[in-house]
């Protein structure tokens, strides 16, 4: 039977470290993008310019030799330094130059947000979850860089892309950001519903694009 244990430790110099860790047990266990499988997510970058016409559509541009194409992306700004980010937003590219529809969940589109928006394309990763099933499941960002300051969403679909659930992943220290969820010690699940056959994942740093990795433990089997 699989496990998972949580460890926590927390230290104050020159006072006594507590530590403490909690097991949970399962029947299944998913991994996706692990050593020997990685999955690195697509790139991200800033516009240079930014408008929003109608509610929710945006124009703008990016630079010279981004490499992106049509697709749905995934749009990260601030508001008066609050983080904001609108998800599944189709984005049309020619040459330079990016149109939207309106279309997409999460914030509304600011008129002038602190900085240009930084945009990534989802990327699709595979999975066969039963989220009514799951003890604890973790997902993780991990940058090669610790100077790395990214955040990054997943979106669960079904197979014909109707969401589940989603969540943010923030938090990054030394280039590692986590999001952690332990269904079993009481935690909101954020993945029941229907079966997830697959995620979109996206990051906001410009600079450093990294892996992405999904660990699930499940208290029943998947059917």
């Amino acid at each position: 039977m699989p496990t998972a244990t949580i460890n926590k430790t927390y230290s104050l110099p020159g006072y006594s470290t507590l530590a403490a860790n909690v097991t949970r047990a399962g029947e299944s266990v998913l991994i996706k993008g692990g050593p020997d499988a990685l999955i690195t997510l697509n790139s991200a970058h800033q516009m240079n310019t930014y408008a929003e016409g109608a509610a929710n559509v945006v124009t703008g541009n990016l630079t010279a030799g981004h490499g992106q194409t049509d697709g749905n992306f995934d749009f990260y700004w601030q508001e008066s330094g609050v983080n904001k980010c609108r998800y599944g937003v189709p984005v049309a590219i020619v040459i330079n130059a990016i149109t939207t529809t309106n279309v997409g969940v999460g914030n509304d589109f600011p008129t002038t947000p602190d900085a240009q928006p930084i945009i990534c394309k989802q990327k699709t990763v595979s999975a066969a979850i039963d989220g009514d099933a799951v003890s604890v499941f973790w997902a993780a960002l991990l940058f090669a860089n610790v100077a790395a300051v990214g955040r990054g969403h997943v979106a669960y679909q079904e197979a014909a892309g109707t969401a589940v659930g989603a969540h943010d992943i923030t938090g990054i220290l030394l280039g590692t950001a986590v999001y952690e969820c332990d269904i079993t010690g009481g935690a909101t699940n954020v993945l029941t519903g229907n079966l997830i056959t697959k995620l979109q994942v996206t990051h906001n740093d410009p600079t450093y694009t990294p892996t992405f990795q999904l660990c699930v433990l499940e208290a029943d089997a998947t059917p």
